[in-house]
C-alpha cells in the first residue's frame, strides 16, 4: 500500500511539473576560431576573447578556444537528469570560467588535461560534482559557492592532477567538500569554508605532498579523511564540531602543523580531550599535542580559532576585472557611466573615507591597424570613489584603471581591465540624422545588411581595406569619435558626400576650361550624384592617374562613360542610384 502511495504520488507530482522555456537546445561550442556555435545561442561574442550569457542555458557548452573568459552573468547553465558535463574544459588552458549558476550535471565543469584554468565566483548546486580535474595541473578554483551536490560533491581531483589551487569557496552541504583521490601532488586547499557536509570534509585518498591550511572545517561526518596519503601538510584549519574530526587510513608521514611558534590547528574538542593542557609561553599554543594516531600528530595546536593576519593594500571592488561597459545609442551616443570604488585593506578601523586615492584611467583600441589611446587623470580624490568623467569623448576599446594610495608611508596600487563596446541605434534614427535620400543609400550600402556601427559583440564594423562604421569612413582615417559614434560617422559620411560631390563639380569646371573651343554642358544632378558614389566608393586611381565615370568626348562632343574607370566602383555607383529610384518608386530593396 505504501509503495502504491508513493507511485501514484510520484505519477501526480510528474503530470504538475511545469518545464522551463529553453533559451537554447543543444549542445553550445565555442569553436577554436572563436565562434559560437549555434550562432543563436544566448551568449554575446565580445572580439573572440569575452563571452557572456544573455540567457538561461538548458544544455551542456563545450569550450575549443584557449585564453577566453565566459561569463554567466548570473544565469543559470542547467542539465537533464545529471546529464554528463555542463562546461567541458577538456585540453584547454587559460580559460576563465565566473558568475555561473551551474545544476544537475554530472560534472558541473570538467576539466581534462587542462591547466592554467580558472573557476571563480560561480554557484553550483545539485551536481554530483561541481569541478572534476583529471591529469589536470595549476588551475584555479576560487570564490564559488558549492552547496547540496553529491560524492564526490564540491572539487573532485582525480588522478595525477597536481599543483591546482581551492581557495576562498564555501563548500556546503555536499556528500563530501573536497575529494582527492590516485596521485594527485602538491595541490593548494586554503581559506575555504567546509562545513556540514555529510560524509567528509576534505577527503585525501593515496594523494601526496598536498597543503591543507587556514580553512574552516565544521561540523562534516569526518572533517578530514586520510587514506593511504602521505606527506601532506596541514595546518591553521580550524576543526569544529565534526563527527570525526580526522578519520585515518594507513597514512603516515603527514604534518599537523606549521612548527612553532605559528602553530597547529584549532580542535574544538581539545579542552575535553585534554583537560590538564595549559598555554606554552604565552604562545597561544598549547603544550600538549593533539593524537590522531602514532604517526599523525598536532604538536602545536592552537587554542583559539585561526585567524590570518591581514595583508594592507588597496584594492579596487567595483567593478571587477573583465566587466564590459556600454555606450548607448538613442538618441544620440553617450558614454557609459562609471563609478570605480576602492578600499584599505588589512588595517582596522578602515582608513579608507580619510585616504587620498590617486586615480588614472586609459581606453585603447588596436584593432584593424589602429593606436588609438586616450587617458584620463590623473585625479586625487579623497575616499575610495571616482566618477570617471570622459570629458565628452566617445571611445572604446579596453578600460585599464589604476589606482595608486599612500598608506603608513608606503605606496599601494591596484588596477582592474575592462571593456567598452558600443550600442547600435534604431534605423529609423540613422535614417533621420542622414536625412538626404541619397546619403540614405549610401549608407544602406555602406552598412548592409543591418544599418549597424558596431558588429553583435560591439566592436566598430570593418570592411577592408581600411573602413569603419554606417559609412565606412577610410580616407583620410577617421578619428577615434567617428569610429565609436555612430552619429560622428553620420556626420563624417554626410561631408565626405559633399566633398566628392563638390569633386565632380570641379571635374566638370575643368574639362570645361580644357575645352574652350567646345560647348562643355552640365553633367545632369543624377549624372553628378552618380559619379559622386563612384568617387566615394575610392579606387578611382587607375592607370597612374584619376579616372572619373565621366570622360568628354571631343568627337561626339558629349559626355560619356569613362571605359577606364574602376569597374567595381562604376557598379556601385550604378547600384546607388538604381537603389534611390527604386525607393522613390516604392519599390524599397531588403531590409529597407
Amino acid at each position: 500500500g505504501i509503495v502504491l502511495m508513493l507511485l501514484l504520488t510520484s505519477m501526480l507530482s510528474s503530470a504538475f511539473i511545469i518545464q522551463p522555456v529553453k533559451a537554447a537546445g543543444g549542445t553550445i561550442y565555442i569553436r577554436a576560431d572563436g565562434s559560437v556555435d549555434p550562432p543563436t545561442a544566448p551568449i554575446l561574442n565580445v572580439g573572440n576573447v569575452y563571452y557572456t550569457f544573455t540567457a538561461d542555458i538548458y544544455d551542456s557548452i563545450v569550450i575549443e578556444r584557449d585564453n577566453i573568459v565566459v561569463d554567466g552573468a548570473g544565469y543559470k547553465l542547467v542539465g537533464a537528469y545529471y546529464s554528463e558535463k555542463g562546461i567541458d574544459l577538456s585540453y584547454r588552458s587559460g580559460v576563465t570560467v565566473k558568475n555561473t549558476v551551474i545544476t544537475g550535471f554530472r560534472y558541473g565543469i570538467f576539466l581534462l588535461f587542462s591547466f592554467g584554468n580558472t573557476i571563480s565566483g560561480n554557484n553550483m548546486r545539485n551536481n554530483v560534482a561541481c569541478v572534476c580535474l583529471e591529469y589536470s595541473n595549476n588551475n584555479l578554483i576560487l570564490g564559488n559557492d558549492m552547496m547540496d551536490n553529491g560524492r564526490p560533491g564540491g572539487v573532485y581531483i582525480w588522478c595525477w592532477s597536481n599543483s591546482n589551487i581551492v581557495s576562498g569557496n564555501n563548500i556546503l552541504n555536499n556528500l563530501c567538500g573536497v575529494y582527492l583521490a590516485f596521485h594527485n601532488y602538491y595541490n593548494t586547499i586554503s581559506e575555504n569554508n567546509i562545513a556540514n557536509n555529510l560524509e567528509q570534509g576534505i577527503y585525501l585518498g593515496n594523494s601526496h605532498n598536498n597543503n591543507i591550511y587556514e580553512n574552516n572545517i565544521a561540523n562534516n561526518g569526518a572533517g578530514a579523511y586520510l587514506g593511504h596519503s602521505s606527506n601532506n601538510k596541514l595546518y591553521h584549519n580550524d576543526f569544529i564540531d565534526n563527527t570525526n574530526q580526522v578519520s585515518i587510513d594507513e597514512s603516515y608521514d603527514n604534518i599537523w602543523d606549521d612548527a612553532y611558534p605559528s602553530g597547529g590547528n584549532y580542535w574544538s574538542d581539545y579542552e575535553e580531550r585534554y583537560p590538564d593542557a595549559e598555554e606554552l609561553d604565552g604562545s597561544g599554543i598549547w603544550d600538549t599535542p593533539y593524537v590522531i594516531d602514532v604517526d599523525n600528530q598536532d604538536r602545536y595546536p592552537l587554542m583559539k580559532v585561526w585567524t590570518p593576519i591581514p595583508e594592507v593594500g588597496i584594492k579596487i571592488i567595483q567593478p571587477i576585472s573583465g566587466e564590459t561597459f556600454w555606450i548607448e545609442a538613442e538618441p544620440e551616443p553617450v558614454m557609459p557611466t562609471i563609478t570605480f570604488q576602492a578600499k584599505v585593506v588589512g588595517i582596522t578601523p578602515d582608513p579608507t573615507a580619510t585616504t587620498e586615492f590617486l586615480w588614472e584611467a586609459i581606453i585603447t583600441y588596436t584593432d584593424h591597424g589602429r593606436n588609438d589611446i586616450h587617458k584620463f587623470g590623473p585625479e586625487k580624490i579623497l575616499g575610495g570613489t571616482w566618477n570617471l568623467d570622459f570629458k565628452n569623448v566617445i571611445v572604446g576599446g579596453t578600460l585599464t584603471v589604476k589606482v595608486t594610495a599612500v598608506i603608513n608611508g608606503k605606496e599601494y596600487q591596484d588596477s582592474v581591465t575592462g571593456y567598452i563596446r558600443g550600442k547600435n541605434p534604431d534605423k529609423k534614427t540613422v535614417k533621420e540624422a542622414l536625412g538626404k535620400l541619397i546619403l540614405q543609400v549610401i549608407c544602406y550600402k555602406e552598412s548592409y545588411p543591418k544599418w549597424h556601427q558596431f558588429d553583435d559583440s560591439g566592436l566598430p564594423i570593418f570592411g577592408p581595406p581600411g573602413g569603419f562604421g554606417l559609412m565606412q569612413l577610410d580616407t583620410p582615417p577617421p578619428t577615434s569619435q567617428r569610429i565609436w559614434s555612430w552619429l560622428e560617422n553620420v556626420k563624417g559620411g554626410k561631408r565626405l558626400w559633399l566633398e566628392k560631390l563638390a569633386m565632380s563639380k570641379n571635374y566638370v569646371k575643368r574639362v570645361r576650361e580644357a575645352n574652350r573651343d567646345q560647348k562643355v554642358p552640365n553633367l545632369s544632378p543624377e549624372e553628378h550624384e552618380r559619379q559622386a558614389a563612384y568617387l566615394y566608393r575610392g579606387a578611382a586611381w587607375v592607370d597612374g592617374k584619376w579616372q572619373y565615370y565621366y570622360i568628354w568626348n571631343r568627337n561626339t562632343k558629349q559626355w560619356e562613360v569613362n571605359p577606364k574607370a574602376d569597374a567595381i566602383s562604376k557598379a556601385y555607383a550604378d547600384d546607388v542610384i538604381n537603389i534611390k529610384a527604386a525607393v522613390l518608386a516604392g519599390k524599397e530593396p531588403p531590409n529597407w
